[in-house]
């Protein structure tokens, strides 16, 4: 494709895009000890390009900060941080969310404080203790966390328990202080949000989740699918440090509406493994000029095999600096786990 075709085929995704889709908000979400790095920033590469392809149909994009320290009580606090500003904007706004790294977890724990866990809870057993709250809550937004000597994960939420003693063992553990901190403040939030916006009939608060080489983590940072309409995977095999000395996984289990993407981009990696991007360059800019349009404008378009897209079947993408990105699917049972 030359340049020529390349800019008038970029012009129609625009000009789809500005027709069919509401304007949203786009929240990019940096990674581990990113605070000072500008990628994420106005003026900085991926943040100017993606920009750039969201002002052609009138989306804003917005920098979150945190602390950017991979431990869980700083994830935990990023998250609340990110929930309280998605619960800023009204109901019935597209919210699309990008994040990098373990930003990508920042993103999939605010899913769970953005949760109705508590209308949930109370709808299985409505008669119930406050001790028994607490922990159920905690056990099901952080199973991994669960601390020595903590009940098991409860999946049957009609069976009585007993929560009192475990609530006790809890207590003195920051990271449980964190979690029952984050809940408390982000009810009240949740509170006035659902009174400011009675009328709306959303049924899913996120309608688009990017993530970019985030240590996955099934456990401790699932996404809340009952939050998030859309969620895509992007992750490379050349990325060593996504997996983390095999701590965590490149993929998630398939879903319906999730979809593990294998990213390859044109001259990256290196000579042992062309084409695969590095942790640093899954923020390249090539990825943030096409983003947006994956999947439903390349879909509809008819560019990059995107036709033969689906969700629930794990797949791959090639970046090119001549074309739109090309799809194909990987035809594998299990979630790929390569460390």
């Amino acid at each position: 494709m030359t340049t020529i075709n390349k800019k008038i085929t970029i012009f129609v995704l625009f000009l789809f895009l500005y027709v069919s889709r509401a304007h949203a908000v786009i929240i990019l979400v940096h990674g581990s000890f990113a605070t000072l790095s500008t990628w994420w920033k106005p003026h900085g590469p991926f943040y100017d390009e993606l920009e750039k392809q969201a002002a052609g149909f009138k989306q804003k994009v917005i920098s979150f900060s945190w602390s950017g320290i991979p431990q869980d009580a700083q994830i935990i606090s990023g998250a609340e941080a990110l929930a309280k500003t998605i619960l800023s904007y009204p109901a019935d706004e597209e919210i699309i969310l990008i994040g990098h790294s373990h930003g990508g977890n920042v993103i999939n724990f605010a899913s769970h404080l953005l949760h109705d866990w508590l209308g949930e809870i109370f709808a299985a057993r409505p008669y119930t203790t406050i001790s028994s709250i607490i922990t159920q809550a905690y056990n099901s937004m952080l199973p991994g966390l669960n601390l020595q000597n903590s009940a098991p994960v409860v999946h049957n939420l009609n069976q009585p328990q007993d929560y009192t003693i475990t609530t006790k063992q809890h207590k003195n553990n920051p990271v449980f202080k964190t979690v029952m901190n984050a809940i408390s403040r982000i009810e009240n939030h949740k509170l006035t949000h659902r009174a400011r916006n009675k009328t709306s009939n959303k049924r899913f608060m996120l309608d688009k989740v990017y993530i970019l080489g985030t240590p996955v983590h099934t456990e401790k940072y699932p996404p809340q699918m009952k939050v998030i309409k859309n969620f895509f995977n992007l992750y490379s095999t050349g990325d060593f440090i996504q997996p983390i000395f095999g701590l965590y996984k490149r993929t998630y289990p398939l879903h319906e509406r999730l979809v593990n993407l294998s990213v390859s981009i044109q001259d990256t990696g290196n000579f042992l493994r062309p084409n695969k991007p590095q942790h640093y360059e899954l923020h390249s800019p090539i990825i943030a000029q096409w983003l947006l349009a994956i999947p439903e404008t390349l879909q509809a378009q008819k560019l990059g095999n995107f036709e033969k897209f689906s969700f629930n079947k794990n797949g791959a993408l090639f970046f090119s600096h001549k074309h739109a990105p090309f799809y194909y699917a990987i035809h594998k049972k299990k979630s790929l786990r390569i460390f």
